[in-house]
């Protein structure tokens, strides 16, 4: 609804972080992962520093996401729960965000960005 917002969707984390670079902000990011390797990613790093809000899928997700207090989305899912997903966000949403120097900017570089159910672990970048 918002014809501010880009959606990104990607295969790979460092097509994620390549894409991300130019993004001032993030409203959600659904990533397939792990939540144990996705939490030290840089990926996450990435995410939160730009105020992003994280729901993770995959097996290991939905086994132990929301114990470490992630938002997850569990199989079989629909549509429709993922435009509820969106919409609950939205409407929690002001129309400006903070930007990497502290000032706030209208949110027209922000992107909702998703990588595919078959990427399901995130390596460390170490």
């Amino acid at each position: 609804r918002n014809s501010q917002v880009a959606v990104i969707a990607v295969s790979s984390v460092n097509e994620a972080l390549s894409r991300l670079a130019s993004v001032d902000c993030i409203r959600l990011a659904m990533v397939t992962a792990s939540p144990h390797s996705f939490a030290g990613s840089r990926l996450a790093e990435v995410i939160r520093q730009k105020g992003g809000k994280v729901v993770l899928m995959g097996d290991l997700a939905e086994s132990w996401g929301e114990v470490l207090g992630y938002q997850v989305l569990h199989r079989p899912f629909v549509q429709e729960q993922v435009l509820v997903m969106i919409e609950d966000l939205e409407s929690r949403v002001t129309q400006t965000f903070p930007t990497r120097d502290g000032s706030s900017k209208p949110s027209a570089t922000s992107a909702s960005i998703t990588l595919p159910p078959a990427y399901h672990e995130i390596p460390n970048e170490d």
